[in-house]
């Protein structure tokens, strides 16, 4: 998914970024932009990975958008305004991702959905910023999305990921009874270092031992020497946390088990879904955290609802976080836009900041001056046992770390 450049390409974006956003935030009263014609149509453009590895996160999240897109509009649009969808493709690419917003933009985009990171989508939200246009992620998960680091008009629909680090804390402490633990980072995104200190940090606060830690990049094809550190110690790991998303985490999955190493894994979001388990026959014991569950079992029935109507249209999705959060970003909109009377960025922004526990398919939803982004949703636990599937859970974090 990350080229071996990534982690440069990243710091020169943080690098520029607070001058760029600065700039952004001087002229866009002058730009215009955002609210475009506020009879007509509001076009709305999805800058997504359409190809390459984040496609099957972004291709169900633009399926889940235009789902209630279309329920939108049947009903008569949003205050009398249909919704018109324009698209452009980054191509799991940081270049890709301005270019794409660039290419919606220019197609009249009033607002903007882009891609499922933060790192991959950083400069569309730049773009947009520029435009005096709101962008909305529908599933990064870095709690970098505040006011002052992306700028004001840059949001994310998803859960912040500390929260899903300490929720699998929580969960080994007090589902599986485990003592001791043994962390494994992928540093190739930024949610990846949030998520491995949030369950560090939450586990030693539960009494939990960090028996070791590790790293692998994400582009890796060997791992021997990861393993080897984990053979080295004098007892398995009651638990082994992986931060990391396939394919990279799939390969590390298989590795380990193919060593022989038992101990449950406990994962994110990232691993969302069943389309990477043939990579690994027979998997069990490993656990990762969800936005709701895809079976039609989720405890939440506006969950339930939206992947029956998903589904129905679509097929059954390949990550259920991009088909739930895709469609909450649409349901957002909506309902800010209704409060704000336009797109420009200077009223819908305030509009979105008055979200306290808002109730969307995806579940409550907060946002205020500082923080873009929910920081303690709870989270559901899906289990893989012999290859499948199932829901153990709801999970609400008793604490969620902060981490920056």
């Amino acid at each position: 998914m990350a080229s071996p450049r990534l982690r440069t390409i990243t710091v020169a974006i943080a690098i520029a970024l607070a001058a760029t956003v600065l700039a952004a935030c001087g002229s866009s009263s002058e730009e215009g932009g955002g609210g475009g014609e506020e009879n007509g149509p509001i076009t709305i453009g999805f800058a997504t990975a359409q190809s390459g590895a984040f496609a099957s996160y972004d291709k169900p999240a633009v399926d889940g958008a235009k789902l209630e897109i279309e329920k939108i509009n049947a009903e008569g649009g949003i205050d009398g305004r249909k919704i018109k969808v324009v698209e452009a493709d980054t191509r799991t690419d940081i270049n890709g991702a301005r270019e794409a917003a660039d290419e919606v933009l220019a197609n009249g985009a009033q607002f903007m959905m882009v891609t499922c990171d933060f790192d991959y989508s950083t400069p569309s939200i730049v773009e947009a910023q520029s435009h005096n246009v709101v962008a909305m992620s529908p599933c990064a998960g870095s709690t970098k999305f505040r006011t002052d680091v992306i700028g004001p008009n840059g949001f994310s629909m998803g859960t912040g990921v500390p929260a899903e680090g300490a929720s699998q804390a929580e969960f080994a402490s007090e589902k599986l009874k485990a003592k001791t633990a043994y962390v494994i980072v992928d540093p190739t995104i930024d949610i990846d270092k949030q998520s491995g200190a949030a369950f560090e940090q939450r586990w030693k606060e539960l009494g939990g031992t960090i028996v070791g830690t590790d790293v692998f990049q994400q582009e890796d094809q060997s791992f021997s020497a990861q393993i080897s550190r984990l053979r080295e110690l004098p007892e398995p790991p009651d638990v082994i946390y992986l931060a990391s998303y396939p394919p990279g985490g799939v390969r590390f999955v298989r590795s380990l088990r193919a060593a022989g190493i038992e101990s449950p894994i406990l994962a994110e979001s990232n691993f969302d879904g069943s389309y990477w388990l043939k990579s690994v026959p027979g998997l069990s014991d490993f656990y990762h955290t969800a936005y709701g569950s895809m079976n039609g079992d989720d405890p939440e029935p506006a969950v339930n609802q939206v992947m029956a109507e998903y589904t129905k249209k679509y097929g059954k999705p390949e990550t259920e976080i991009g088909a739930l959060s895709g469609y909450s970003v649409i349901e957002a909109l909506k309902r800010a836009y209704e409060k704000a009377g336009t797109t420009e960025a200077s009223k819908l922004v305030p509009a979105l900041e008055e979200f306290h526990n808002e109730k969307l398919a995806i579940g409550p939803t907060t946002f205020d001056k500082l923080n873009h982004i929910t920081l303690d949703r709870p989270v559901r636990i899906i289990q893989v046992q012999n290859g499948k599937e199932s829901l153990v859970g709801l999970w609400k974090p008793k604490k969620v770390p902060v981490i920056e």
